[in-house]
């Protein structure tokens, strides 16, 4: 499957500074990996489904915390991080029911390589970044 099959590894610039927020990143891209090695090898539906489900259930409580953060934190892209987080939700949720009603096909691999895979990397060195630079602007 034509699939970025290659990992990704979690190093200090992807760290924002809160440990609990940053312990829950490494843990996504951890599945994020996972999901990735899943696709790349073929597992099927079944697993496929099974790390989707982890990822939607544990992003929702990671969204959750991480935008406790903002409003603590009186961060001003909170509304825009939460449109994001929506989106990301919706996407995955889609994903999800076309596994469930297709099973494992091409077009799922892609759109979960690119709705999924590649939205949450770019979405935490972009966006989770900027947060990250706002503490330590906030710290000083």
């Amino acid at each position: 499957m034509p699939v970025e099959s290659s990992l990704y590894t979690w190093d200090e610039h992807l760290k924002i500074g809160i440990q609990e927020l940053d312990e829950q990143h490494r843990q996504l891209v951890e599945k994020m990996n996972d999901m990735s090695r899943c696709i790349g090898e073929g597992k099927g539906a079944s697993q496929l489904k099974e790390i989707l489900d982890f990822i939607s259930n544990y992003s929702k409580e990671h969204f959750r915390t991480e935008e406790g953060y903002m409003e603590r934190y009186d961060y001003p892209n909170l509304h825009e991080q939460q449109e994001h987080h929506r989106g990301f939700k919706k996407d995955i949720k889609e994903v999800m029911n076309r596994v469930e009603d297709e099973g494992f096909t091409e077009d799922i691999a892609e759109k979960i390589n690119e709705y999924i895979i590649r939205w949450f990397l770019r979405h935490l060195r972009y966006e989770d970044q900027k947060f990250g630079e706002f503490l330590k602007k906030k710290q000083r």
